[in-house]
Protein backbone atom coordinates (compact mmCIF):
# COMPACT_ATOMS: atom_id res chain seq x y z
CA UNK A 1 0.00 0.00 0.00
CA UNK A 2 2.89 2.18 0.83
CA UNK A 3 4.19 1.73 -2.96
CA UNK A 4 0.92 2.98 -4.35
CA UNK A 5 0.95 6.12 -2.54
CA UNK A 6 4.78 6.92 -3.41
CA UNK A 7 3.15 6.44 -7.01
CA UNK A 8 0.42 8.57 -6.66
CA UNK A 9 2.63 11.50 -5.85
CA UNK A 10 3.44 12.04 -9.80
CA UNK A 11 -0.46 12.27 -10.25
CA UNK A 12 -3.34 14.28 -8.98
CA UNK A 13 -5.67 10.99 -9.26
CA UNK A 14 -6.80 9.17 -6.69
CA UNK A 15 -4.80 6.12 -6.40
CA UNK A 16 -7.30 3.66 -7.60
CA UNK A 17 -7.35 5.48 -10.42
CA UNK A 18 -3.21 5.51 -10.84
CA UNK A 19 -3.52 1.67 -10.93
CA UNK A 20 -6.21 1.62 -13.57
CA UNK A 21 -4.28 3.90 -15.95
CA UNK A 22 -1.25 1.88 -15.05
CA UNK A 23 -2.34 -1.36 -16.36
CA UNK A 24 -4.33 0.19 -19.29
CA UNK A 25 -0.80 2.06 -20.04
CA UNK A 26 1.17 -1.56 -19.83
CA UNK A 27 -1.39 -3.08 -22.35
CA UNK A 28 -0.89 -0.12 -24.47
CA UNK A 29 2.87 -0.29 -24.45
CA UNK A 30 3.04 -3.71 -25.02
CA UNK A 31 1.15 -3.75 -28.19
CA UNK A 32 3.24 -0.67 -29.14
CA UNK A 33 6.17 -2.87 -28.14
CA UNK A 34 4.86 -5.95 -30.15
CA UNK A 35 4.18 -3.70 -33.35
CA UNK A 36 7.37 -2.25 -32.89
CA UNK A 37 9.30 -5.47 -33.16
CA UNK A 38 6.93 -6.85 -36.00
CA UNK A 39 6.68 -3.70 -38.26
CA UNK A 40 9.95 -1.64 -37.64
CA UNK A 41 7.88 1.12 -38.50
CA UNK A 42 4.49 2.28 -37.17
CA UNK A 43 2.05 4.65 -37.96
CA UNK A 44 1.92 7.96 -35.82
CA UNK A 45 -1.92 7.54 -35.33
CA UNK A 46 -1.47 4.94 -32.55
CA UNK A 47 0.00 7.80 -30.60
CA UNK A 48 -3.00 10.57 -31.65
CA UNK A 49 -5.33 9.64 -29.70
CA UNK A 50 -4.21 9.06 -26.13
CA UNK A 51 -2.06 11.99 -26.78
CA UNK A 52 -5.08 14.03 -27.57
CA UNK A 53 -7.04 12.50 -24.36
CA UNK A 54 -4.41 12.95 -21.87
CA UNK A 55 -3.63 16.58 -23.10
CA UNK A 56 -7.67 17.47 -22.61
CA UNK A 57 -7.57 15.87 -19.25
CA UNK A 58 -4.52 18.51 -18.17
CA UNK A 59 -6.30 21.19 -19.77
CA UNK A 60 -8.97 20.52 -17.94
CA UNK A 61 -7.25 20.35 -14.66
CA UNK A 62 -4.78 23.56 -15.45
CA UNK A 63 -2.02 21.45 -15.21
CA UNK A 64 0.11 23.92 -17.26
CA UNK A 65 3.32 22.66 -16.04
CA UNK A 66 3.47 19.00 -17.18
CA UNK A 67 2.38 20.10 -20.57
CA UNK A 68 4.71 22.84 -20.66
CA UNK A 69 7.57 19.88 -19.52
CA UNK A 70 6.12 17.78 -21.97
CA UNK A 71 6.55 20.16 -25.00
CA UNK A 72 10.11 21.00 -24.25
CA UNK A 73 10.82 17.26 -23.84
CA UNK A 74 8.94 16.63 -27.29
CA UNK A 75 11.07 20.01 -28.96
CA UNK A 76 14.12 18.88 -27.72
CA UNK A 77 13.72 15.08 -28.86
CA UNK A 78 12.07 16.30 -32.09
CA UNK A 79 15.76 18.94 -32.69
CA UNK A 80 17.73 15.57 -31.72
CA UNK A 81 15.93 13.82 -34.16
CA UNK A 82 16.80 15.97 -36.96
CA UNK A 83 20.60 16.74 -35.65
CA UNK A 84 21.28 13.03 -36.01
CA UNK A 85 19.96 12.67 -39.21
CA UNK A 86 22.07 15.92 -40.72
CA UNK A 87 24.80 14.17 -39.16
CA UNK A 88 24.85 10.85 -39.63
CA UNK A 89 22.53 10.43 -42.75
CA UNK A 90 19.72 8.47 -40.41
CA UNK A 91 17.86 9.94 -36.97
CA UNK A 92 18.91 7.49 -33.60
CA UNK A 93 15.19 7.08 -33.28
CA UNK A 94 12.42 7.30 -35.05
CA UNK A 95 8.58 9.22 -34.86
CA UNK A 96 7.21 6.56 -32.59
CA UNK A 97 10.06 6.23 -30.07
CA UNK A 98 9.95 10.74 -29.23
CA UNK A 99 5.53 9.93 -29.05
CA UNK A 100 5.69 7.42 -26.76
CA UNK A 101 8.48 9.51 -24.53
CA UNK A 102 5.96 12.30 -24.95
CA UNK A 103 3.17 10.40 -23.71
CA UNK A 104 4.84 8.54 -21.34
CA UNK A 105 6.35 12.38 -20.02
CA UNK A 106 2.48 13.88 -19.64
CA UNK A 107 0.96 10.74 -17.84
CA UNK A 108 3.55 10.01 -15.73
CA UNK A 109 5.92 12.93 -15.48
CA UNK A 110 9.22 14.33 -16.99
CA UNK A 111 11.83 12.67 -15.17
CA UNK A 112 10.31 9.45 -15.65
CA UNK A 113 9.79 9.51 -19.24
CA UNK A 114 14.36 10.95 -19.12
CA UNK A 115 14.99 7.99 -16.98
CA UNK A 116 12.88 5.58 -19.24
CA UNK A 117 14.62 7.21 -22.16
CA UNK A 118 18.33 6.31 -20.19
CA UNK A 119 17.42 3.31 -18.97
CA UNK A 120 16.22 2.01 -22.32
CA UNK A 121 19.47 3.13 -23.89
CA UNK A 122 21.48 1.11 -21.56
CA UNK A 123 19.30 -1.86 -21.79
CA UNK A 124 19.45 -1.55 -25.87
CA UNK A 125 23.14 -1.32 -25.75
CA UNK A 126 23.57 -4.67 -23.86
CA UNK A 127 21.04 -6.43 -26.00
CA UNK A 128 22.78 -5.08 -29.27
CA UNK A 129 26.07 -6.27 -27.69
CA UNK A 130 24.64 -9.45 -27.27
CA UNK A 131 23.31 -9.68 -30.51
CA UNK A 132 26.17 -8.48 -31.84
CA UNK A 133 28.23 -11.28 -30.33
CA UNK A 134 26.14 -13.60 -31.33
CA UNK A 135 26.04 -12.50 -34.57
CA UNK A 136 22.22 -11.95 -34.85
CA UNK A 137 22.71 -8.21 -36.38
CA UNK A 138 25.24 -6.27 -37.83
CA UNK A 139 26.92 -2.90 -37.11
CA UNK A 140 24.17 -0.61 -38.70
CA UNK A 141 21.03 -2.81 -38.78
CA UNK A 142 18.46 -0.50 -37.09
CA UNK A 143 16.60 -2.32 -34.19
CA UNK A 144 13.29 -1.24 -33.05
CA UNK A 145 13.27 1.39 -30.02
CA UNK A 146 10.14 1.45 -28.08
CA UNK A 147 10.43 -2.08 -26.47
CA UNK A 148 13.45 -0.84 -24.85
CA UNK A 149 11.39 2.41 -23.94
CA UNK A 150 9.09 0.49 -22.53
CA UNK A 151 11.39 -1.47 -20.48
CA UNK A 152 12.84 1.80 -19.56
CA UNK A 153 9.31 2.68 -18.10
CA UNK A 154 8.67 0.31 -16.03
CA UNK A 155 12.20 -0.23 -14.81
CA UNK A 156 12.11 3.92 -13.80
CA UNK A 157 8.50 3.41 -12.47
CA UNK A 158 10.04 0.53 -9.90
CA UNK A 159 13.01 3.21 -9.01
CA UNK A 160 10.40 5.64 -8.35
CA UNK A 161 8.46 3.59 -6.18
CA UNK A 162 10.94 1.59 -3.84
CA UNK A 163 12.91 5.05 -3.47
CA UNK A 164 12.51 7.74 -1.28
CA UNK A 165 14.93 10.44 -3.31
CA UNK A 166 14.78 13.95 -2.79
CA UNK A 167 14.77 14.51 -6.73
CA UNK A 168 11.95 12.63 -7.18
CA UNK A 169 9.93 14.44 -4.76
CA UNK A 170 10.72 17.49 -6.31
CA UNK A 171 8.29 18.61 -9.00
Amino acid sequence: MQELKQLSIFFSFNPKIVWILFYIFCVYVLYISIIDLKEKEMSIYLFLIPGIVILLYLFSQFDYLAIFHTSVLFLSLFVSYFIAKKLFGRPAFGGADIALLSIISLLWGWKVSILSLYIGTCVAGIVCMVLLGIKKIKIGDEIPFCPFISIGWVLSLLITIYTKSIFWNYK
